[in-house]
């Protein structure tokens, strides 16, 4: 059996969704950079770190500037002129976001990354899978991601999210150290924040508690009542709980 982290965390939530789930779910990095701003945001981030770190320098300004201006205009028709002029405003207000995180994080501490690192565990016969979309390699390993969630929501929500905690000791297992840093941008309107989140408990048992989880969806469990979550379910009127 092969799953991603998503997956399991699926599962956890709730083993009854997981099993009507015709699609598998979204990873938390692809939920939290959905739109083409923080697509384009994060990608700008894993760009400029790979840089660093095989070339030991900083990623010129120049290229990311192009990197964005052809990535927006890949959605318009450039030869039609209303287009064109919602085109060149789009990039603008990218480009001034981009340039904020550029000006204000990159180059006070343009440290090497390691983008889209593959990762599998084997566990009693299932297999765990997934990319680890940056991590920052240089000191203190970090996990990088981008969103627009508030830290506040975040702060709360790293304490019982298993799939975050997955990743993390995907990344401590890659590198041969802890990795128990996560680094959230958040990009709100123009501008863009950094937060830096402790999660000093996650590698610790991750591992083992997934030896449960596993045994629980071999034996096809299902919980027997019904939890607050259950209202926000697209399910709710088929289930039977």
């Amino acid at each position: 059996m092969r799953l991603t982290p998503a997956q399991i965390a699926s599962f956890v939530r709730c083993p009854r969704l997981y099993s009507w789930q015709k699609e598998p779910p979204l990873s938390v990095f692809d939920k939290l950079s959905d739109s083409k701003e923080g697509k384009i945001l994060f990608e700008s981030i894993k760009r400029a770190h790979k840089y660093t770190a095989y070339e030991n320098k900083v990623y010129p300004w120049k290229y990311l500037r192009g990197y964005i201006g052809r990535t927006i205009a890949a959605d318009y028709n450039t030869n039609d002129y209303k287009e064109l002029e919602a085109c060149k405003k789009k990039i603008e207000k990218t480009v001034d976001y981009v340039q904020e995180w550029y000006q204000r994080y990159y180059l006070d501490d343009p440290v090497g990354g390691l983008p889209d690192i593959e990762a599998v565990q084997d566990i009693e016969g299932t297999s765990i899978f997934g990319k680890l979309p940056l991590v920052l390699a240089e000191g203190a390993p970090a996990l990088v991601m981008v969103n627009s969630v508030s830290p506040k929501y975040w702060k709360v929500f790293l304490k019982d999210d298993l799939e975050s905690r997955i990743y993390l000791a995907f990344a401590t297992k890659y590198f041969d150290t802890p990795v128990e840093r996560i680094i959230m941008y958040r990009y709100f309107g123009e501008g863009v924040s950094r937060t830096d989140f402790s999660v000093s408990d996650g590698n610790k048992s991750v591992f083992l508690i997934l030896k449960d989880v596993f045994s629980a969806i071999k034996l096809d469990f299902s919980y027997p009542i019904r939890t607050e979550s259950c209202k926000l379910c697209r399910y709710k009127d088929v289930c039977k709980i």
